[in-house]
């Protein structure tokens, strides 16, 4: 390998052998560098091979935690986050030269409703280099494969337009146009189509007529098409959550009137969030008062009561402390 001089004294800049191998189980093409830098900073470019803004970069320093995210859309293990700046680059310090690092890169166009990522590749440092020393380097991101199409049967024309929100956006997607039909795939008419990174992602929907949708979907590493039909009218939202007092009785699944399973709650928050978060489980459903049951699936923790939904409301019910 050349070593090319320095021209700072406190930095080093070293070449980087690529080489493509074929994992188990699947086929991708590894980016190893073969040096492990005491700080690394990373540009990251997008399927047009262009510098990507407020992508979010994962660092991971333990294989299992790494390879769990990557193959099961898993939204932890992480050693360090960080966003990349204007110019599309991200800096990591202070790392140990005797682990190895890892990294997973995520990027939500919503001009274009495409997830983009680094799934395919595992890049990653390994050991080796001196401390003082910092690595450039560069990750391509693809567009992922999973598509979901939400749409509006014919039918609900009057609730037109409708707004789609994903995960912790604020500004939403209009949706003006209703789909004629069984949607069985993404280029039909009336069907607004978002390619998903894998993993869970919420969303939901507001009518400017009071009519309300929501819900999760468990998005799948493999080439896939799934529709989401925007067919029922809701008025308000029901949304559960628990903070650190309960972290340790996490999953906790979450039902309403003895049949109605709206998912589990997977993670804890010490701060409020809101309907449809991702901290939480919500669902949206008609106004009325229900029986709701949440059960840990840890131990035998159990917490019952009721909840009354109102017109365009929020319901928002914080679990007590198990004692």
């Amino acid at each position: 390998m050349k070593i090319i001089p320095p021209i700072h004294p406190m930095f080093k800049t070293l070449s980087l052998l690529l080489f493509s191998i074929v994992l188990l189980g699947a086929c991708s093409e590894t980016q190893e560098i073969i040096y492990d830098p005491a700080s690394v900073t990373l540009t990251i470019l997008n399927d047009s091979s262009k510098a990507q803004a407020a992508a979010e970069v994962r660092m991971y320093d333990d294989i299992d935690a790494y390879m769990n995210s990557k193959n099961n859309g898993i939204y932890e293990g992480y050693a360090a986050k960080a966003s990349t700046d204007t110019s599309g680059k991200v800096s990591f310090k202070e790392l140990n030269t005797d682990k190895e690092y890892y990294f997973l890169v995520e990027y939500r166009d919503r001009a274009r409703y495409v997830d983009l990522n680094n799934y395919e590749q595992t890049f990653k440092f390994t050991k080796g280099l001196s401390q003082g020393s910092n690595t450039f380097a560069q990750i391509q991101l693809k567009q992922a494969k999973s598509v979901i199409g939400f749409f509006i049967p014919a039918g609900m024309e009057a609730n037109l337009p409708v707004k789609l929100y994903l995960d912790d956006d604020t500004v939403g997607i209009d949706m003006t146009s209703v789909a004629n039909g069984a949607v069985t795939q993404p280029n039909q008419a009336g069907v607004l189509n978002f390619k998903f990174s894998a993993g869970l992602t919420k969303w939901h929907a507001k009518s400017p007529k009071g009519c309300y949708w929501g819900g999760e979907i468990n998005v799948g590493t493999t080439e896939s098409f799934a529709p989401i039909s925007l067919n029922a009218c809701y008025a308000g939202s029901v949304n559960f959550y628990v903070d650190a007092a309960n972290k340790d009785n996490l999953p906790i699944k979450i039902t309403l009137d003895n049949a109605d399973v709206l998912g589990n709650i997977n993670k804890y928050t010490d701060t409020t969030p809101a309907c449809f978060d991702y901290y939480s489980v919500s669902a949206a459903r008609d106004t009325g008062t229900y029986t709701y049951t949440a059960e840990s699936l840890k131990n035998s923790c159990v917490w019952q009561g009721k909840v009354k939904i109102t017109q365009g409301g929020c319901q928002t019910i914080l679990l007590p402390k198990c004692n």
